[in-house]
Order: C-alpha cells, then sequence, then structure tokens
C-alpha cells in the first residue's frame, strides 16, 4: 500500500478541520484510505485515494472541492495551494501545486500550514464562507 506523505497527510487534515457534519463525514473517509497513487507535474502533483468500502459515504450525487489551505515552506520561494476533490461522495484526489512556476522541491521536510481567507494567509479558518462553500 503506498502511504500519504507528511504533506498530503497534513493538507488534508487541515483542509478536514472543523465541526461541520460533512467534514465529519470526510474525516471518517481519510481514516479508512487503504492505497493511493501519485503523479508529478512540473509545478505540483496529483494524489488519487482508494478509500476502504465500508467508510461512510456522503450522498452519491454529492462533488465538491475543499482548496482554502495554503503551504509555506524553505524549500519554496512562493507558497502552494491544495485542491481536495470529493467526487461521486467520496474522497478522491488532492492536488498540490506552487502558486508560480516555480518546481515542486523533490524533498519538504519543514512547512507551515494556514488557511487562505479573502487571499491572504490566516490562523483561523472563514467558516462562514466554508458553509456557502458546503451547501
Amino acid at each position: 500500500m503506498n502511504q500519504l506523505t507528511k504533506v498530503e497527510h497534513a493538507v488534508i487534515s487541515k483542509l478536514l478541520e472543523g465541526d461541520e457534519p460533512l467534514l465529519s463525514a470526510l474525516r471518517e473517509q481519510f481514516d479508512k484510505i487503504t492505497d493511493c497513487s501519485r503523479r508529478s507535474t512540473a509545478v505540483g502533483f496529483f494524489t488519487d485515494f482508494t478509500i476502504s468500502p465500508l467508510a461512510p459515504q456522503l450522498n452519491p450525487s454529492r462533488s465538491l472541492y475543499l482548496s482554502d489551505v495554503l503551504l509555506t515552506s524553505a524549500n519554496l520561494r512562493t507558497a502552494a495551494s491544495f485542491i481536495l476533490f470529493i467526487r461521486d461522495g467520496v474522497l478522491r484526489q488532492l492536488e498540490g501545486y506552487t502558486v508560480s512556476t516555480e518546481p515542486w522541491p523533490i524533498e519538504m521536510t519543514e512547512f507551515k500550514l494556514s488557511y487562505l481567507v479573502k487571499g491572504q494567509p490566516a490562523d483561523e479558518r472563514d467558516f462562514t464562507a466554508l458553509r456557502q462553500q458546503l451547501k
């Protein structure tokens, strides 16, 4: 089984933080990832997940994405952004990419995650905006 990287695990955990019921269900799915595969791009990556069929699912017609986490690191001149895709009610893919044409670093040992609120890094998530997105 391929394991999530330290960055992937931290980013998904941050994207799924909060008391919203939908986020709670997605955290249960996250805990039931059985495998993952990665594809690199010049400026980032795509990681696809396999979720245990025993994991709770959202409404199968439900597709959405979460993208309000920003990563900064000494390994990057700029920042990195992420999109967590939920398709047909199930966690499917994480996309990570630099916010410029800077290549994704081969190794990233130390990094800081923050929420992206009105285009700026913030320690606290904008739950009002998130609730609108989750509707």
